[in-house]
């Protein structure tokens, strides 16, 4: 699969000393919220990301080559308590998280076009509480969950007017279904 990786990105693939990090966006209701796997603030795509450090981990991202849901947990440690009514009042599900895989050139820069590695939609949100700090574990999902879920759609008059007012196409399938067809016949 082509990854349309920048020259400057492959480059430091290739160097001597390799400096990834992660880059994560969840776009809450109430704010987007972006966090790096490093030290400070760096812009990304023209927006600025905060430093998680080793607080913020990234689960293993999974490609497969057939057609697959895979999903991806993030897990931010040693939270101030503060934030646990902020999380639980939080409308998360369903809303857009993208992880991004970037490098650092040997001046701890970004280099220029980091990669999107991961797009999904945030399903769950795990908080563990303990005395002094909070763990925030939030489990996001591929997009392609949807095609693991079942079809809704019925193919009866009530569904097919629900979707086209006038459409009178299946207002005779019920009376079909006693009907005594002979093929044939004179």
């Amino acid at each position: 699969m082509s990854r349309n990786l920048t020259n400057g990105f492959l480059t430091e693939l290739s160097a001597k000393s390799l400096k990834p990090f992660y880059a994560i966006k969840a776009e809450f209701l109430e704010g987007s919220v972006r966090f790096w796997t490093g030290v400070g603030d760096v812009t990304i795509n023209s927006e600025v990301f905060t430093g998680g450090g080793e607080l913020l981990s990234v689960g293993i991202v999974e490609e497969t080559a057939e057609i697959k849901a895979v999903g991806l947990t993030v897990t931010l440690n040693g939270l101030d308590t503060s934030v646990l009514p902020i999380a639980l009042a939080s409308n998360y599900q369903n809303r857009k998280f993208t992880c991004f895989l970037g490098m650092l050139d040997e001046a701890n820069q970004v280099v220029p076009s980091v990669y999107q590695l991961f797009e999904g939609r945030m399903d769950s949100m795990t908080i563990n509480d303990s005395a002094d700090d909070i763990a925030i574990s939030l489990t996001v999902e591929s997009r392609l969950i949807d095609l693991e879920k079942p079809n809704e759609t019925r193919f009866t008059s009530e569904e097919q007017k629900r979707l086209f007012p006038n459409d009178k196409g299946l207002d005779f399938v019920t009376d079909l279904q006693d009907k005594d067809i002979r093929w044939g016949a004179k």
